[in-house]
């Protein structure tokens, strides 16, 4: 081989090989901005859940609410932030509320039931905020200070 095939040679493959460097550098900072806009997607989203939170659970100090309805969605809004949420003793009732009010029917499926059915299960939904009244009262408060704690409520931004 020629000394000027070689040079040749070596210069073509340090081409490629900042073509290639160019390439990753672009693709590394492609994935951090992916990575930055899902983490901003993230926090935006649990700062919904957290509003929610706080309005809900001040409609279920107020008793704006019903009880065992405002323990439902309070688990899947802690759900969306943090699975393991309701798994603290302060939190759980939302999960025993779940697990004895699951099998009610909500929305649409509620307004197809006879009117006996609705009473049926009106009959039990007070059953159970009966069972819970006091757990859940202290649950909601709870959540007002967690949602002071971690963000925006009432229109205010609150240091983390």
């Amino acid at each position: 081989m020629s000394l000027s095939v070689a040079v040749v040679l070596s210069l073509l493959a340090i081409l490629v090989i900042v073509a290639l460097s160019i390439y990753a550098w672009r693709l590394w900072r492609e994935v951090e901005r992916r990575k930055a806009f899902r983490e901003d997607e993230v926090a935006r989203a649990n700062q919904n859940c957290i509003e929610s939170l706080h309005a809900l659970s001040q409609a279920m100090l107020e008793r704006q609410v019903d009880m065992v309805e405002g323990a439902l969605r309070c688990k899947v809004l802690l759900d969306i932030i943090d699975y393991r949420l309701t798994e603290q003793d302060t939190w759980k009732v939302f999960r025993e509320v779940q697990a004895e009010a699951g099998h009610l029917h909500t929305h649409q499926a509620r307004r197809e039931l006879s009117p006996r059915e609705r009473y049926r299960e009106d009959r039990e939904r007070e059953a159970i905020a009966g069972r819970y009244e006091r757990s859940l009262y202290l649950a909601a408060a709870a959540l007002q200070a967690f949602c002071l704690e971690r963000g925006e409520c009432g229109g205010s931004r609150v240091a983390h």
